[in-house]
């Protein structure tokens, strides 16, 4: 351990019988098991075709020590800036002062830099163990909903499913961290699982939902295709009634991040889609609507639609043929209403010559193209026309994304399991 000590910049008083319960000593400590948990994190080697093979190469000690407390840093000035903490303490007071301590290492660090930089560790340390301990109840409670057959409590769990809300392990690691910096104590499992449980009311009702809509799916004749239910949740359970959506994939019926229907899907699966984001309640209401069937009486009433990819035969030696009309996705019900978009019946007419076929499944092609986005984001209203009229993206693509999870900020729930014959 002391050749690890003069890497990250401590060649005296490493030697000193206290020196592990000095500020420097914990936090080369802290920083020492860091490095090597990560080294030891490989779980299938890296193959590199050009120079030295990456997993060959010794870990440098010097350069990822000063990372981590560059990132410690950076870490308070965010609490600082995110939370108001008018006494969030910082590390550095410059950046010429990190630059000197990754030339020199921890020799430069005060006591209390030091002290700081620690905290912020091992209070990331907790939260990620805390992050660990919530994922593995939480798989437990999935478990037992499942084995028992109680949809409710499966649907409260799988939605804070912490390995499937990727914001969960930010926000559990950050908490930690501002408590441990402040000498508070952190926040226990026990105030996330009971902040959890408050909401079991609402996935009575969320359960509810889900057996209405496979009802509607169980209605729909089985033809290979993929089925769509969409319903709004009750306005006792929330005012804004955001829309949820169950769709049913029979095997071979998608591949979202390939063009090779050789890679689609292996097995059918009914999946439960739940999003609390406005732009993906926006599309999903929209296709609702546009779906719903008027009875005779005014009221509108939800039906369930087979979604499929068409492409156009022979139109390749038709110089004007619209590319958007050459492969598309389409909503489609069993007693014949005009599908939607209404591509190919408008297409049919003006060029006879032209047929269309389902093709066998959904790829990324269907997706991918289609979709416009702003960075990273791909938000349902693009902007507005000249008369202010909304101007959105294709609405067919941008709802499949979602359900196909193509996207970080649905849940797609597999529930099939509940509906065993």
């Amino acid at each position: 351990m002391r050749e690890e000590y003069r890497e990250i910049g401590l060649d005296t008083g490493v030697e000193d019988p206290n020196f592990s319960d000095t500020p420097h000593g914990k936090l080369a400590a802290k920083l020492i098991e860091r490095i090597d948990k990560e080294a030891q994190r490989r779980f299938r080697p890296r193959i590199r075709t050009v120079g030295e093979p990456e997993d060959d190469k010794p870990v440098n000690y010097r350069e990822k020590a000063t990372t981590l407390v560059g990132l410690a840093h950076n870490r308070l000035d965010d609490i600082h800036n995110t939370f108001f903490e008018p006494n969030t303490p910082v590390i550095f007071t410059s950046q010429e002062q990190y630059n000197q301590f990754v030339e020199k290492g921890l020799c430069e660090l005060s006591e209390d830099q030091a002290q700081t930089a620690f905290l912020v560790l091992d209070g990331k340390d907790k939260g990620e163990e805390l992050f660990e301990r919530l994922n593995e109840l939480t798989k437990e409670k999935m478990k037992k909903a499942e084995r028992e057959g109680n949809l409710a409590e499966y649907l409260l769990w799988a939605t804070e499913y912490p390995g499937q809300y990727n914001l969960k392990h930010d926000i559990m690691v950050t908490d930690a961290i501002r408590h441990t910096v402040f000498g508070e104590p952190i926040t226990p499992l026990e105030d996330y699982t009971e902040e959890i449980e408050s909401r079991q009311k609402q996935f009575i009702a969320e359960a509810r939902l889900v057996r209405r809509m496979h009802d509607m799916l169980e209605k729909l004749p089985d033809t290979g295709r993929i089925k769509v239910a969409i319903l709004r949740l009750p306005t006792e359970v929330n005012p804004s009634r955001p829309p949820r959506v169950l769709t049913y994939f029979p095997p071979h019926t998608f591949a979202r991040y390939s063009d090779n229907p050789q890679e689609t899907n292996q097995q059918g699966s009914i999946k439960y889609c739940i999003t609390y984001a406005p732009c993906l309640h926006h599309s999903f209401d929209s296709l609702y609507r546009l779906t719903r069937e008027q009875k005779p009486d005014g009221q509108f009433e939800a039906r369930a639609f087979y979604v499929t990819s068409q492409t156009a035969q022979g139109a390749d030696d038709i110089p004007d043929f619209p590319k958007l009309a050459r492969r598309f996705l389409e909503v489609s019900f069993a007693d014949g209403t005009p599908t939607i978009p209404a591509i190919r019946e408008e297409m049919e007419k003006k060029y006879p010559q032209v047929t269309f076929t389902q093709n066998p499944a959904i790829l990324r092609c269907d997706i991918d193209p289609n979709l416009a986005f702003d960075g990273s984001q791909g938000h349902f209203i693009l902007g507005y026309d000249e008369h202010g009229e909304k101007v959105t993206q294709d609405l067919l693509p941008y709802v499949m994304n979602p359900l196909l999870e193509g996207v970080s900020n649905a849940y797609n729930i597999q529930v099939d399991q509940f509906f065993k014959p």
